[in-house]
Formats: C-alpha cells, sequence, structure tokens
C-alpha cells in the first residue's frame, strides 16, 4: 500500500512538473512567436518571469517579444538582462545592438573591461546552481585524493592534486556564486519617453540634460524620492523614481 501511494505521488509531482515545465512553456512562446501572435508570446514569457525563471534565453525572447510589440525600453532591458548572463550570445548582443540604434538621442555605450568581458562569459556558460554541484563534485574528490594519498608513497603528488581541486572547486563556487549576483547590476534603463535629468533632487534646480527611453543611466544615490544617475558621457544628475528600471 506504502508503494502505490508513493508512486500515486511521484506521477502527480511528474504530471505538475510537465505542465510547468519553462523549457516546454519556452518552446511554445517561441512557435507562437514565429506565427507572428507577439502579444500572446509576450503573455507566456512574462508568467515565466512572475513564476521567478531566470534564464538569458528567457530575457533573450523578452526582448525580442516587447521589440516587436514596439516596447523600446522593456527591449533593450532585456536584452541587457539577457547579456549579464550570457555575455557571448551573438543573437542577443545582434539584437541589441539593433535596438540601441533605435534610441533617440544617440547615446554613447558605456566602456567595458575586457577581463570582465571574460569572466561574465566564463560565468554564463552555465547556470549558477550547476557551478555548485561541480563545485561540490570536485569539493568530494579533492577530499577523496587527500585521504587516499596520506601515508603513500609520494604523498606530496596526491597533495598536490588535492590542492589543486580544491583551487578548481573555488573558482567553480566563485562563478555560482557571481552567476546568482549577476542581475544586481548598478544601471538602469530609461523607460519614459523622455526625461530631463536635474541638477539637483529638485524640479526647480535646473537641467543638466534629457535622455531618452532606452537609456542606459547608472544609479549613483538617492535621496527621498529621487535617485542621482550618471550617464554615459559622465553627466551626473537627479531624476525621480517611477521612470527607471533596474537591471
Amino acid at each position: 500500500m506504502r508503494w502505490n501511494f508513493l508512486f500515486a505521488g511521484m506521477f502527480l509531482w511528474a504530471s505538475a512538473w510537465g505542465a510547468s515545465d519553462p523549457g516546454a512553456v519556452m518552446r511554445q512562446a517561441v512557435q507562437v512567436y514565429q506565427q507572428g501572435e507577439y502579444e500572446r508570446a509576450l503573455n507566456l514569457l512574462e508568467g515565466l518571469e512572475e513564476a521567478g525563471y531566470v534564464s538569458g534565453s528567457l530575457y533573450f525572447n523578452l526582448g525580442n517579444c516587447y521589440h516587436q510589440t514596439g516596447q523600446l525600453g522593456k527591449a533593450i532591458l532585456n536584452y541587457e538582462k539577457g547579456r549579464l548572463l550570457q555575455p557571448g550570445n551573438r543573437k542577443l548582443q545582434h539584437n541589441l545592438g539593433v535596438a540601441s540604434s533605435e534610441v533617440a538621442g544617440n547615446p554613447l555605450p558605456w566602456p567595458e573591461f575586457s577581463l570582465g568581458r571574460l569572466w561574465g562569459s566564463l560565468r554564463g556558460a552555465l547556470p549558477a546552481n550547476t557551478w555548485a554541484v561541480f563545485g561540490l563534485i570536485l569539493c568530494w574528490a579533492a577530499l577523496a585524493v587527500w585521504w587516499f594519498g596520506r601515508g603513500r608513497e609520494k604523498d606530496w603528488v596526491w597533495n598536490f592534486g588535492a590542492m589543486g581541486l580544491a583551487f578548481v572547486t573555488v573558482v567553480f563556487w566563485l562563478l555560482a556564486y557571481s552567476a546568482t549576483l549577476a542581475l544586481s547590476s548598478e544601471f538602469s534603463i530609461v523607460m519614459a519617453d523622455e526625461l530631463t535629468v536635474q541638477v539637483g533632487p529638485d524640479t526647480q534646480s535646473g537641467k543638466v540634460s534629457t535622455v531618452y527611453e532606452g537609456w542606459k543611466v547608472k544609479r549613483l544615490d538617492r535621496i527621498g524620492d529621487w535617485i542621482k544617475i550618471e550617464l554615459p558621457d559622465g553627466q551626473e544628475g537627479w531624476v525621480q523614481p517611477g521612470q527607471l528600471e533596474n537591471l
């Protein structure tokens, strides 16, 4: 009887998992998108995002849907999120470039460091939980090598091997931790059609510049309902929240 309950529980769990399989929903959304039903595809993908699913592919497809429905700021926001998770994705980079070329005001690109791009590409090769699992496996392997090498002839070779595995373990766990923080960015995307950047946190303080939908700005500080931002050309000023969405 217990086995019957166990198998029944496993069947129900498998059914529930299949019904909410993110991969299946993603494939359905892509199929619907290819048929030109952009709003329907967008609803499917937004449901995944609201359920807490995170992946570069999700943000890539969301960006495509928003772009096709004329929501340029949202498109760039999602392409940028996808790029944080998959810096080496060429299709994503291309679509981001196409969307960015449509932004008013011709904003300058933000500089990127080559070492940061390399680390980001490596981090984005696998999901955070996969890096963590690989790190755990290597941790146990390092302990096993050290244990079996104790007291053996040339035990220094075993110790060296264990230290090497331990080093790679730390790298994998750092990659996992970095992947979990990938979307904790200091940058935001402007959502308003047009937004005035003020000298100070006051509408009467004077104007620094004007930014437009799709601009990427860096958040520096916050006072009350005002956010201090930096523009790609180095200028700094203040804007009111509600017009930005954070990466």
